[in-house]
C-alpha cells in the first residue's frame, strides 16, 4: 500500500464515497481492502459494518429438487396466448377493465 493511500481513502469517505459501489468489470473498495488491515479498518469505521471475508461465505448445497417444468421451453405458454385473446377481450369489455 502506498503512503498516501490511507489519506486518499479518508478524503473519499469523508466526501460520502460509497465503498460498495463498483462497475461491472471491477470489485468494490471494501473487497479490495480485505488484505490491507488499516484500509479495512477505515472502511469499517465509516460504514459501521464488518467486512466480509472468504471464510465468512458459506456455500449452499445443490438442490436435489427438480422442478416439474425444468428443461421445458418457456415459449410454449406464450404460443397459446393468442387462443385466449378474444375471450379475454370480451371479459375486459364486459367489466370495463380496459385502461
Amino acid at each position: 500500500m502506498r503512503k498516501n493511500t490511507l489519506e486518499i481513502a479518508k478524503l473519499l469517505l469523508q466526501k460520502k464515497a460509497d465503498p460498495n459501489k463498483h462497475e461491472e468489470c471491477n470489485q468494490p473498495a471494501w473487497k479490495l481492502a480485505r488484505d490491507k488491515p488499516e484500509l479495512s479498518e477505515l472502511i469499517q469505521m465509516h460504514t459501521g459494518t464488518q467486512l466480509i471475508t472468504e471464510d465468512d461465505i458459506k456455500s449452499e448445497p445443490e438442490d436435489e429438487f427438480e422442478s416439474a417444468d425444468e428443461g421445458e421451453g418457456s415459449d410454449e405458454p406464450l404460443a397459446e396466448l393468442p387462443l385466449y385473446m378474444d375471450e379475454l377481450a370480451a371479459m375486459l369489455d364486459e367489466r370495463g377493465a380496459w385502461r
